[in-house]
């Protein structure tokens, strides 16, 4: 059937109209082949679950994947019913739950003009089957609905764990199921104090709830609004001491994973064995590793390169016609699966001021007419454009540097010096107004020539010659990462001086000098930029020395993000409270 054949942009559909649940777990199993043509990637199928109340379709995507196998395969997929839209029963037109598996797959081509199909004995229209794209054939869909494996499910048991003691001494079980539950909550063994505390609330309120399992629901949610629970509590003393191991797995747990410690690393605070250098620096590297480290590379690259600031820019779409706003995303994900590649590889982080290789997906290749690249998944690609390596080429940063319309070199400029060599310029006093771009005739004039009427205002002039040669090197990539010879049919000038007299002479000839003369800077950048993520706290004059140590040993070690990490985490710093 027509339905069962997912071209581009093609769909298939499969409703619940009485029985459905309306909460709990799902489970949505779809089996399916792939065919995947020599020159296109593969095809990316969407599972979503929502309803039709009118004319509009409401839907919360469960999970998207690439089909990368032509043999028939079962997908599964799980979630939450209630944290999707739900009809409501009785009412609208089209009443019932769905299930929507899509073919995601977009090279960029227009859709393909819709005609009659036969669906289902009816003629509906659609796009018609298209060749030499990727398929997805549906050979069954199945949705199961609340799931689960054993009743009571493993998370209620985890809690409530089976014990003599349920109906032998309830206060003796009630006191083992708080000590367990509190040792996570509170990420640390809880004192007899605090078990006390809770123990004598829930024999306060048992007489008025017909369960134990009531009784105690109210009483561990008592501790899950108490501070050692909501924050991470460190004692305070007039004196610096060492963290006890369950202190240090926690901060190098919201350091790595933004959460709790797991129970590898519970158990090696049990045992008091996490301290221990070797068993310590394993740990980063397990972490890293595991995919809640993505929390990490995300973040931190939030944090010091500011790649959240991209959400701020709306690409104008009359400049840039055909720009899809979801290319954003696979923008920022090159740069954090770089930062990610270096890092796990144990490469030198001078790589990102200049590199011959980045990571790309087809939509990334594409962005940056580089051929050969299919699928979604990002993979090492060597450059051959000159000057598209290190983060200087990437789009996320060149987007971060423009209006969404054009560049915008003093932005570029200001990002180089503060979030790569850690020398923001000053900010320009109250009076001085910024480009008047509002002017038709001032809009008319080149980036360039209008940075140089800005220039020759006695009260900018100082200012600008130290800013704009960093920014004006970058001319020749316009609002959305793509190289350009041309602004408004003007040639593209991309050369400056800066003021010690070094001429930069286009993005390849500014990183060279970043490289050459500015490095111990960079390294300087990123270790303090680094510490402060790790510390959740601002420099401070006493922490010098662990900067100069940190920094000497990150360039001795030829420059190692992760050698950095373990040496942060092993410091003084971050070991004391």
């Amino acid at each position: 059937e027509v339905s069962n054949y997912l071209g581009r942009w093609q769909g298939f559909y499969g409703k619940m109209v009485d029985k459905y649940p309306e909460q709990g777990d799902y489970r949505i199993r779809v089996k399916a082949r792939a065919e995947i043509p020599e020159d296109k990637g593969a095809p990316i199928m969407e599972v979503s679950v929502g309803y039709r109340p009118d004319t509009e379709q409401i839907w919360k995507v469960t999970q998207t994947i690439e089909l990368t196998t032509a043999a028939s395969t079962i997908y599964e997929f799980t979630g939450r019913v209630e944290n999707h839209p739900l009809p409501v029963r009785g009412q609208g037109k089209f009443p019932g739950l769905v299930v929507r598996v899509l073919n995601q797959y977009d090279d960029g081509a227009g859709k393909p003009k819709e005609v009659e199909l036969q669906r289902d004995g009816k003629k509906k229209k659609g796009f018609p089957p298209e060749q030499g794209y990727p398929v997805i054939h549906i050979e069954s869909v199945e949705f199961k609905g609340p799931v689960f494996d054993q009743w009571p499910p493993v998370h209620h048991r985890n809690i409530l764990f089976e014990s003599e003691l349920q109906t032998t001494d309830e206060q003796a079980y009630v006191r083992q199921v708080l000590i367990r539950f509190l040792r996570r909550a509170y990420r640390r063994p809880a004192t007899d104090t605090e078990i006390q505390k809770f123990l004598r609330f829930y024999t306060s309120i048992r007489p008025d709830f017909p369960s134990l399992e009531e009784a105690i629901k109210e009483t561990l949610a008592m501790a899950l609004i108490s501070p050692p629970f909501l924050f991470l509590l460190e004692p305070v003393q007039n004196k610096k001491r060492e963290l006890t191991d369950w202190e240090l797995a926690s901060r190098l747990s919201y350091f790595l994973w933004s959460t709790m410690p797991d129970e590898e690393l519970f158990e090696l605070a049990a045992a008091g064995q996490l301290s221990r250098p070797a068993v310590l620096s394993a740990q980063v590297d397990r972490m890293l590793r595991d995919p809640r480290g993505w929390r990490f590379v995300t973040q931190f690259t939030n944090q010091w390169l500011k790649l959240e600031n991209t959400a701020q820019i709306a690409i104008d779409t009359s400049t840039y016609r055909g720009f899809e706003t979801n290319l954003k995303e696979e923008m920022l994900q090159e740069t954090r699966h770089f930062f990610r590649h270096l890092m796990l590889k144990d490469r030198s982080a001078l790589n990102l001021l200049d590199s011959d290789f980045t990571m790309l997906n087809e939509p990334m290749a594409r962005h940056y007419g580089v051929t050969g690249v299919y699928g979604q998944g990002f993979r090492e690609v060597a450059l051959k454009e000159e000057g598209r390596g290190g983060l200087l080429g990437h789009a996320s940063v060149l987007m971060l540097g423009s209006t969404g319309r054009d560049s915008h070199p003093i932005r570029r400029a200001v990002w180089i010096r503060d979030r790569l060599l850690n020398d923001p310029p000053s900010p320009p006093p109250a009076d001085v107004p910024d480009l008047d771009e509002s002017n038709p005739e001032f809009a008319k004039l080149s980036v360039r020539e209008q940075l140089e009427v800005h220039r020759n205002k006695e009260s900018c002039a100082s200012c600008h010659r130290g800013i704009d040669p960093w920014g004006i090197a970058l001319e020749h990539y316009d609002a959305i990462g793509k190289f350009r010879t041309e602004v408004k049919s003007k040639p593209v000038v991309a050369t400056d001086t800066l003021p010690n007299g070094q001429e930069l002479r286009g993005a390849e000839s500014l990183k060279q000098y970043l490289i050459a003369h500015r490095s111990e800077d960079f390294s300087r950048a990123l270790v303090t930029r680094l510490s402060i993520y790790a510390l959740g706290r601002d420099i401070q004059l006493s922490d010098e020395d662990l900067m100069d140590d940190l920094t000497n040993d990150f360039i001795r070690r030829d420059y190692r993000i992760l050698g950095l990490i373990k040496g942060i985490v092993s410091s003084n710093a971050f070991r004391t409270k």
